[in-house]
């Protein structure tokens, strides 16, 4: 039986949701996050605006600004759909937060 559980805000933008196994908090002091910035640098080497990508993806521009400044998370399938589009796995459009804050 799945429960559905409540994220806060900063965990993403689904506010009610079924979690899968493995997904979202891993462990105790670990969590994966959406690289913000790995995407805006793979979408600039690509050479696409940020509306291409938006649009292609069905994302508004205004949510894809929010993502990229990791303002926003979205999601596994707008984020497959981004990764697609990158040409990269969607595992690389994640950082650790434990590694990020020791940085």
């Amino acid at each position: 039986m799945h429960s559905k559980a409540r994220f806060p805000a900063a965990l993403g933008s689904c506010g009610n949701a079924i979690i899968p196994p493995g997904a979202g908090i891993v462990k105790k002091g670990w969590e994966k996050m959406v690289d913000g910035e790995k995407i805006r640098r793979l979408r600039e080497a690509s050479g696409m605006t940020m509306d291409e990508l938006a649009q292609e993806v069905g994302l508004s521009f205004q949510m894809m600004s929010y993502i990229e400044r990791n303002l926003r998370d979205t999601t596994a399938e707008k984020l497959k759909r981004i990764a697609d589009k990158l040409g990269v796995k969607v595992d690389e459009l994640y950082t650790d937060s434990a590694q990020a804050q020791n940085n």
